[in-house]
């Protein structure tokens, strides 16, 4: 029981970080019940049975790689308890694997949630108790084995793998490929048909509804990411895989290939740091996991539940504290990190070190607020306690030792280490992190000043703790910050999980020395409310507040306290009244020269009794980073419940000390690294770095007035494959509170940057779309949102837009592909816009393109010619759209042979031709579009292909022609007049069918004009023959029949004497 309950306390809220895997098995996947979900021992057994079952489809799946060997699945403390359990400190939020009560956007569909990038582990996977049960949902109707589910919901918590099914609206259900329908997935392989509410549907005709259903077989090993629920599939797609039924289609419109480049999922699933050196393919006969059942029971000590973890405070008294008073910051710092952030029901003990280590405080049991005053008191607040030189890891060894005492185990415990200088005192931190990782403690860090060591963001980073940077700029709150981020993690009871809705720090100067702000005191908040307002050492400074009802209190209150030694002022109010509550903070101390005062105020309060509170939880993706390789993203997940808050303001504050600090505007947009739309987590990059140096992070959120909305019902991506995809659920928004919260996601520690060189390209194109496109103008408009000169930020220099013969070639051979010019564009330009609006242009397409379909990618380029990767890509043609699997047609029209003309105006130069309408397949059917071709003799219009034209729409005199059904009559009126200036015209008519299959030519008509009339062919020339032979024909004219008769005798006599001329030519030669 005691293993078990250690490895449970060393994992930390962030996901997986802490999951292992040893020997090819995974130890420590944490399944927890939440204390709502109500008491039924069928989910303990049902879930052992799934990950049982999940665990040897798992072993298959990574080629014999990974299985589960230890779960562990927490029980609430609102069921009963049983003796056969362990017992544990876990917390609900900390477990790999949530079962709790349906998500509103995705109902007892189990998804994962994934916020992150590509390689970026998800941070819990969400299953219900209907689905788990398989209570009222036909669990295998429509999601399929749930042992399988399990291992795709794996793959994306672990792995960072997204899914390669279509998600509508932003990953459709289908894509366009040439010319060729194909649904969204991977493999091409499987086999199906389209279905719309179980009936056979046309996605050609459907476009919402009309989803691909696969043959029960699937015919294809591949891919787990995309029908799990199919017999034949056991693996993940790979990328050139030469067996098709596992090859990776990079051209599918899902959002793996978007969010990882088009990257086959086995190919980032074998990178993964957990089988790049070790846990290489083995055989194994049994991969059964083992189970161990643990319980939430919190014990009692001197009448007190135990709501917080074991800690040590790690301090450093070394010489270099007195610089700056950081020995006095470093005291308000503890003293609030007891009374303020650890709750009652919490062990605690103090270690000092400089050169050499020493306990302080032994590990003491917070009963009271009594003892954390008495505990807070011995402080080391004289500045002459602090001399000597830097020892962390002798310091974290004493730690150590002191979570050891007692008789008690350090397996779990916290170490909170706050230090401002680089070791010069061994061993340094490197040697000893091996033992503190293997006594299994978490290491929270704060820098107090730019010269901490570097050292401590990998400290914590290997032991899942926190790291925070106090960069000592005026006003900055990152030590106030750096203690209450701790909260989650130090307390093991949600009743005591206080939630800070305001922080500020102010400047009180001689010439302002007073301040007033004021705070939002929502619906859902209110209990055991604090104000703390921290000064700076030797000042006087009065604070009062005012509750929305106009009361103000002060320090004549009973809810105003004062530490007098640590200039600490705070104000508890155990119930207060929600509206708009005022401060006022006034120095008494100040006179004309002197340096400004800094104060900082903090606002938190506990949520109200059965009320689910407004949470924003935020994040760095990486504490280090070579900005030369990656950069860095800030995510801010805001929330009420599992009920995301879109259309919320969220600006993170980057203190970049001494430079002056950036604001982020963080977007739930689904663009660049905000992974999906209206999911919650807004997501931005920081750039805008002025050196190699660490950076601190603070966020602020508030709602916008008749903006900011709780999405109460709807729809979501990234969700378990849906077997019958049809299902929606209604959208449903109510308007957000007034509201704010604060938190701050951490420190980083930037390498790698050269402020001299631009180190950013602009931001991948992942949303390019075809707007619209025609047929007969032969244009095609497409759109995209604009990306930065440095990946969002900014405007990039220019674009490449090219074309290709399709999606297969273009993604193979871009730089090579035909290059869309300025001129080839209509009314548009390429001209960049700004980041993040849209781009819009309308293309003039070739139409002597000799391939089935255009296909489009595009790539943004900067002024130091940094590029972008390609876009995703898009198809058009002009041609029939086939349906995959459809076969394709090789039966072309009919040929026309009774081309004629009806009307011809010699003065106009119009004609009006007519024909009888031939087939799609011969003479049966309606063609697809007709073109008339125009030249001065047959043999041209025969052989000659320069010498004749198309007829276009301009011509037309209705600008175009409506094929009609086959064996009805066809006409066409064109006018020449403004291309043409000769006599002599001959038309034909060419057809073609849904697959752009041409007829042969029709018959010829040959029109001669002259000022007043027009005169055609008596018969009609279909033989090939010379040139001259075309003087041939007998003409009569359309205004009288004596001039055609004449015109005849003529062309006889002429005929007569080149015969005899030919005889008496031969006879001569003879």
């Amino acid at each position: 029981m005691k293993v078990w309950t250690a490895l449970l306390g060393a994992v930390l809220i962030q996901g997986c970080l802490l999951l292992k895997i040893q020997d090819n098995g995974y130890k420590d996947l944490v399944v927890a019940i939440h204390k709502d979900v109500p008491e039924n021992l069928a989910l303990l057994t049902n879930i052992q049975t799934i990950i049982r079952e999940a665990s040897p489809y798992l072993y298959r799946a990574t080629r014999k790689r990974a299985f589960f060997r230890d779960v562990v699945i927490f029980i609430p403390d609102t069921w009963k308890e049983n003796s056969t359990w362990g017992v544990s400190q876990k917390t609900f939020k900390q477990a790999d694997v949530r079962i709790d009560s349906p998500h509103p956007l995705h109902g007892d569909t189990p998804y994962t949630f994934q916020p992150g990038q590509c390689r970026e582990p998800g941070r819990y996977v969400h299953y219900t108790p209907n689905y788990i049960l398989d209570h009222e949902v036909d669990r295998m109707r429509n999601w399929g084995d749930p042992s399988r589910v399990f291992v795709h919901e794996f793959a994306h918590l672990r792995y960072g793998v997204f899914d390669e099914y279509g998600s509508p609206p932003e990953y459709p259900h289908w894509y366009l490929d040439g010319d060729v329908i194909r649904p969204t997935g991977c493999t091409t392989e499987i086999k199906g048909t389209f279905n719309k509410d179980w009936e056979p549907c046309d996605p050609r005709q459907h476009t919402n509804g009309c989803v691909f259903m696969a043959n029960n077989n699937g015919n294809s090993n591949a891919s787990i990411m995309y029908m799990p629920h199919l017999d034949s599939i056991h693996d993940f797609c790979e990328t050139n895989a030469a067996d098709p039924g596992l090859r990776h289609n990079n051209l599918a419109t899902n959002e793996q290939n978007r969010r990882c480049n088009g990257q086959g999922t086995w190919n980032i699933i074998r990178d993964h740091e957990d089988f790049l050196e070790n846990n290489l393919p083995v055989e194994l006969d049994d991969v059964t996991p083992r189970f161990h059942l643990v319980y939430d029971k919190k014990e009692t000590r001197e009448g007190v539940q135990t709501c917080g973890r074991r800690v040590v405070l790690l301090l450093d008294l070394s010489g270099s504290m007195r610089q700056n008073s950081r020995y006095f910051k470093l005291v308000q710092f503890a003293d609030k990190f007891v009374k303020d952030v650890l709750p009652l029901g919490s062990e605690v003990g103090v270690v000092t070190f400089e050169s050499t280590p020493s306990i302080l405080i032994e590990m003491t049991y917070l009963a009271t607020d009594e003892v954390k005053a008495s505990l807070t008191a011995r402080l080391p607040n004289d500045e002459d306690d602090y001399m000597g030189g830097t020892g962390i890891g002798q310091g974290l060894h004493k730690a150590v030792e002191l979570l050891s005492s007692d008789g008690d185990t350090p397996e779990g415990g916290r170490i909170v280490l706050v230090t401002d200088g680089s070791e010069n005192s061994g061993p340094n931190v490197a040697t000893v992190l091996p033992d503190i990782v293997r006594a299994s403690v978490v290491v929270h860090s704060v820098a107090l000043s730019v010269a901490a060591d570097a050292v401590l963001a990998n400290l914590s980073a290997a032991t899942g703790g926190l790291y925070s940077f106090y960069s000592e700029e005026e006003n900055s709150t990152a030590l106030d910050s750096a203690a209450v981020r701790l909260l989650p993690d130090v307390s093991v009871c949600d009743e005591t999980e206080t939630i800070e809705l305001f922080r500020k720090g102010l400047a009180l100067t001689s010439s302002m020395p007073y301040f007033t702000d004021s705070v939002q005191i929502d619906s859902t908040v209110g209990n055991d409310t604090f104000f703390t307002f921290t000064l700076p050492p030797n000042s006087d400074i009065t604070v009062n507040v005012s509750d929305p009802a106009g009361v103000t209190y002060d320090r004549s209150s009973a809810e105003y306290s004062t530490d007098t030694v640590l200039n600490i002022v705070r104000l508890r109010f155990p119930l207060a009244k929600p509206g708009r509550w005022t401060f006022t903070v006034h120095s008494r101390s100040l006179v004309s020269g002197s340096d400004p005062n800094s104060v900082i105020v903090v606002v938190r309060s506990l949520p109200m009794v059965n009320r689910s509170p407004y949470e924003i939880e935020t994040w760095l993706d990486t504490t280090t980073v070579n900005v030369a390789v990656s950069f860095p993203v800030v995510y801010t997940y805001v929330h009420i419940g599992y009920s995301p808050i879109i259309n919320a303001s969220v600006i993170v504050t980057v203190d970049r000390s001494p430079q002056p600090s950036v604001t982020l505007t963080l977007k739930d947009n689904g663009d660049v690294v905000d992974t999906r739309a209206n999911d919650g987590v807004y997501s931005a990059s920081f750039l805008e770095f002025t050196r190699n140096r660490r950076y601190s992070l603070q966020t602020s959120v508030s709602s916008i007035e008749n903006q900011t909305v709780v999405m109460v019902s709807g729809n979501s991506g990234s969700e378990a494959y849906s077997i019958f995809q049809n299902t929606s659920r209604p959208v449903r928004m109510e308007p957000a509170e007034v509201f704010t919260r604060t938190a701050s996601p951490g420190a980083l520690d930037v390498t790698g940057y050269d402020r001299d060189v631009d180190m950013f390209a602009p931001n991948d194109i992942s949303d390019l779309g075809v707007v619209s496109s025609d047929s007969e103008a032969f244009t095609v408009t497409l759109n995209w949102t604009a990306p930065g000169d440095d990946l969002d930020k900014g405007t990039a220099d220019r674009y490449e837009l090219r074309v290709g013969s399709s999606l297969k070639t273009l993604s193979q051979n871009f730089s090579t592909a035909q290059l869309i010019e300025e001129e080839d564009l209509h009314n548009s330009s390429l001209t960049p816009s700004s980041a993040g609006s849209e781009q819009r242009v309308v293309i003039n397409v070739p139409r002597d393109w000799p391939y089935s379909a255009y296909a489009f990618g595009v790539i943004a380029i900067d002024d130091a010619n940094l590029t972008s990767r390609v876009s995703n890509l898009q198809s058009v043609t002009f041609k029939y759209i086939r349906v995959q699997g459809e076969p394709k047609d090789t039966t072309p029209p009919g040929r026309i042979t009774d081309l004629k003309l009806l009307h011809c105006d010699s003065v106009n130069e119009t004609f009006t031709l007519s024909w009888t309408a031939p087939g799609d397949d011969e003479y049966n059917g309606t063609v697809s579009r007709y073109e008339m071709l125009v030249g001065e003799t047959i043999f041209d219009m025969k052989t000659n292909y320069s010498n004749r034209r198309l007829v276009t729409r301009d011509e037309m005199t209705n600008g175009s022609i409506l094929p009609l059904p086959a064996g009805k009559e066809q006409r066409m009126a064109v006018s020449l007049s403004r291309n043409e200036s000769r006599e002599i015209f001959v038309f034909a008519v060419q057809s073609y069918d849904k697959e752009n299959l041409p007829s042969e030519l029709s018959n010829f008509v040959r029109v001669s004009l002259t000022e007043q009339t027009c005169s055609i062919a008596l018969k009609v020339v279909e033989e090939e023959e010379e040139e001259e032979e075309e003087e041939d024909l007998s003409w009569i004219g359309l205004a009288g029949g004596l001039a055609a008769a004449g015109v005849i005798v003529f062309v006889g006599i002429i005929m007569f004497v080149a015969i005899r001329w030919k005889i008496i030519r031969q006879k001569h030669v003879t």
